[in-house]
């Protein structure tokens, strides 16, 4: 939770990002176009939104599963994002739920 947009509750969409705060891309080339930020938001009711922001762009919906294509579990995501949208370095990704009972929870890298 990043404290933005608060206060958040215990009942807040609480995120799981799979592989840590800080992961590493391309220390090997580009083996495809974008970087796959995964990880699961639980919380007691449905989750009404979600989105991410790469280096603090304009937020995009991201979606849960499951799906029949890659997300297996509920609430399981995956911010697919392209290396064009990417710094050299260092870079932030947040992400922004709120539940269906309007409580809002964030994370950030």
């Amino acid at each position: 939770e990043d404290g933005e947009g608060g206060p958040f509750t215990a009942a807040s969409p609480v995120f799981n990002v799979w592989n840590g705060l800080n992961q590493t891309f391309g220390t090997r080339g580009q083996p495809q176009r974008w970087v796959n930020v995964v990880g699961n938001i639980a919380d007691t009711n449905p989750i009404a939104s979600l989105t991410y922001s790469p280096n603090g762009s304009l937020p995009a919906v991201l979606w849960t599963g499951p799906n029949d294509v890659r997300l297996v579990g509920t609430g399981d995501f995956n911010a697919e994002i392209d290396y064009a949208d990417l710094n050299v370095g260092a870079n932030a990704l947040k992400l922004v739920a709120t539940d269906s009972a309007g409580a809002g929870g964030g994370w950030r890298s």
